[in-house]
């Protein structure tokens, strides 16, 4: 030490004071001191000193006191270890890997037991293997809160030791989202240095440290699995709110209103013809089977669902119209009992006709709705009280036929004309009292005076008359034709709607060759058969039924309409009763009226007997047995077995399977690209990494949305202004 200014000191005069340590600053030693030789002269003196009992660690101050002042302040370092990196990079470790730190001792001291303890992000790492040494302690991360069981190991003087630390997983993760990331993060590896003794004294030294920390690509990857499932979690809660529930809404409503087109279509009465009956039923039930395959989480729902709607709209159209029809038809039935002229029940059934022959067709045009709305209208038209105006044109039309009658037969006095050909039918024609009196020329007033409805059906008898006039000659001998000849004059002879039907039926029974009993012996003959079109029908499906003859002029023979051909369906259930159940009672058997018919079969029924029988005037009619048994109906019987799905557990199951396992399919590789994306995103800069906040990403990003709703993400970039020209 040098001093200068004062006069030569003794070893005496020299003495130190406490000593004053950073890291222990209420502990008060007092340094030994050895005073060496002093030389010097002129007030400057060069002192030699030795100074013991240090701190073992770290920056010490000790006051140097000259005749008990203080006179100068020796600072004393001992930098204890410093810690690099094992590589020229710098701290760098991977997940699964060890982390390497280099720890150095530049002094000239040993350092007999050094603990150490890492601390990154609040987690603290006190387990690590050491150089060899005779201090070796591995340490435990379970109690990092007790010194005593950190890692320790020696350093002897000018040596450096390699601390090998199995980082904690938290270190490779975000603080904030506990995501794994990979970031030069800073942290603490503290040092404490034992001295000797008993009871050491405990040194500390911190010793600042950034290192490099890698996650695993099989950390990453598994956290965005983990992101993706609550993603997917989230999607699958958007899908099931946004999609399945409104979609299942809809396919309720859907539900309901062909329950009530069914109701509508059942409540169609027996007048409507049965194509149209079995064409609106067939419909409906094609648009239920479309309603329960469809998948409400689909992206083909939309299509089907709309396919639906439009042919629900055609369906309760076609039901209104028909239900307009059966009312008109009904209403017509109630006109017969009532003073009607026939030519008006013939009109009513005209416009009844075309419109139920336009409402068959499968595809209706817009024209064709019109067509029928103008057929139906004229109808209703017709069955209401006539006015005044269509009173007096109607009674004109009576005044023209009147004239034709008279001109074509001629007059006989006050009388018509019998034609030679018509001998023996005087009794057909109307007397002097039923006819035009003299001076009534048009007819005008007989019309009046008979009324509408009588003159309508005397002029249809003697129009009657006139057309059988036409075919009379060509086979007046003909034993068919007298017998014809006899029934038309009775006809003809007490006119009634009932009667001039039956008598133009007649006539063109003579006109086709054909007689009643002709047809009833091709019957007997079995010679006929029972055709359905298409021969092989699937349940549900609109099939043909018809009796057709081997001779095919008997096919077109106006004979049939005097015969009654009746159907019946005797249906068998798929499922048999099970054990111990009582069984319901058979299914009445269905009914149909006509030689040509339409039906369908339920999807329960695997068995039907279809039979045929025949009712001439109100009498069944039988078939020949041998003598010794009593004759028995005669019946024409077809079994059908109609094709359909069968109701297999498993196959029902695959057929599920193969219908929404192509839409899952679908619908997944359109969520993965930006699913995939999304995970990315949330795990590089997701703000905290809950699960909630995951869920609630998946549910609301747009263009998950877009996908699962089919609607367009909205796109940001502004509308470009339309160019002016």
């Amino acid at each position: 030490m040098h001093f200068s200014g004062i006069d030569q000191p003794g070893v005496q005069d020299i003495a130190l004071g406490a000593l004053a340590n950073d890291q222990k600053p209420n502990l008060h030693i007092i340094p030994t001191l050895i005073v060496g030789a002093i030389t010097g002269g002129n007030k400057d003196w060069d002192v030699t000193i030795t100074v013991g009992n240090l701190i073992a660690f770290g920056e010490s101050t000790v006051p140097l006191l000259l005749k008990r002042q203080p006179n100068q302040t020796l600072h004393f370092q001992k930098a204890g270890l410093t810690a690099r990196p094992a590589a020229e990079s710098g701290f760098a470790v991977r997940e699964g890997s060890q982390l390497f730190i280099v720890l150095e001792n530049t002094t000239a001291f040993d350092y007999p037991t050094v603990r150490a303890r890492a601390r990154f992000q609040d987690v603290e790492v006190c387990q690590a293997t050491a150089d060899q040494s005779a201090a070796g302690n591995p340490g435990d991360n379970k109690h990092c809160d007790n010194p005593a069981l950190w890692v320790s190991f020696s350093v002897p003087k000018y040596a450096p030791v390699t601390l090998r630390v199995t980082p904690a997983p938290e270190w490779f993760r975000d603080p904030q989202t506990t995501f794994p990331k990979g970031a030069k993060r800073k942290g603490v590896l503290s040092l404490q240095f034992l001295g000797a003794g008993p009871a050491p004294a405990v040194y500390e030294q911190a010793l600042p440290i950034e290192v490099q920390f890698d996650p695993s690509e099989g950390s990453i990857f598994r956290n965005l699995v983990r992101v993706g499932i609550w993603l997917i979690a989230g999607a699958l809660l958007a899908l099931i709110l946004r999609v399945t529930i409104p979609n299942y809404r809809r396919k309720s409503v859907f539900k309901d209103q062909l329950r009530d087109a069914a109701k509508a279509t059942h409540a169609i009465s027996d007048d409507v013809e049965s194509m149209l009956r079995v064409l609106l039923r067939v419909e409906r039930i094609n648009l239920d089977r479309l309603r329960r395959s469809a998948w409400i989480s689909g992206p083909s729902f939309q299509d089907i669902a709309q396919r639906i709607e439009q042919g629900l709209a055609i369906l309760k159209r076609k039901i209104e119209f028909t239900r307009r029809l059966d009312t008109s038809r009904g209403r017509k039935s109630i006109l017969l009992n009532q003073d009607v002229p026939p030519t008006r029940i013939a009109a009513i059934d005209r416009e009844l006709d075309s419109a139920c022959e336009t409402l068959m067709r499968d595809q209706l045009s817009e024209q064709d709705w019109v067509y029928i709305q103008q057929h139906l209208e004229a109808a209703d038209k017709l069955l209401h009280e006539p006015t005044q105006e269509e009173k007096d044109a109607f009674q004109a039309l009576l005044v023209q036929r009147w004239k034709a009658i008279h001109d074509f037969f001629g007059p006989d006095g006050q009388k018509l004309k019998v034609p030679l050909s018509l001998a023996g039918m005087e009794s057909a024609f109307p007397s002097e009292e039923c006819l035009p009196k003299a001076g009534d020329g048009d007819g005008s007033q007989w019309l009046a005076a008979a009324g509408r409805t009588r003159a309508d059906l005397q002029l249809g008898a003697l129009e009657t008359l006139r057309d059988y006039l036409f075919l009379a000659p060509a086979a007046a001998s003909d034993f068919r034709w007298t017998e014809a000849k006899d029934r038309l004059k009775v006809y003809c002879g007490t006119p009634s709607i009932e009667n001039l039907a039956a008598a133009r039926l007649l006539i063109r029974e003579l006109a086709d060759g054909v007689d009643v009993d002709q047809i009833i012996e091709a019957l007997r003959a079995c010679e006929a058969t029972i055709e359905m079109s298409p021969q092989s029908v699937l349940t549900n499906e609109k099939a043909r039924l018809s009796l057709r003859f081997k001779d095919p002029t008997l096919n077109t023979a106006a004979a049939r309409g005097s015969i009654l051909c009746e159907w019946a369906f005797r249906t068998q259930p798929k499922e048999p009763p099970k054990p111990g159940k009582i069984e319901a009672p058979a299914t009445p058997p269905q009914s149909e009226h006509g030689w040509e018919i339409y039906h369908y079969f339920a999807e329960d029924v695997t068995l039907c007997d279809v039979v045929v029988r025949f009712y001439v005037k109100g009498e069944l009619v039988t078939g020949t047995r041998p003598a010794d048994q009593q004759p028995a109906a005669l019946e024409y019987k077809k079994p059908i077995r109609p094709l359909g799905p069968a109701r297999d557990y498993k196959v029902w199951l695959a057929e599920r399977f193969e219908r929404i396992f192509p839409e899952a399919l679908q619908l997944g590789a359109a969520l993965l690209v930006p699913l995939a994306a999304l995970a990315v995103t949330q795990a590089d800069q997701g703000s905290s990494g809950s699960w909630w906040e995951l869920l609630g990403v998946g549910f609301g990003s747009e263009t998950i949305r877009g996908i699962l709703t089919g609607k367009p993400e909205p796109s940001s970039a502004p509308a470009q202004p339309a160019a002016q020209p």
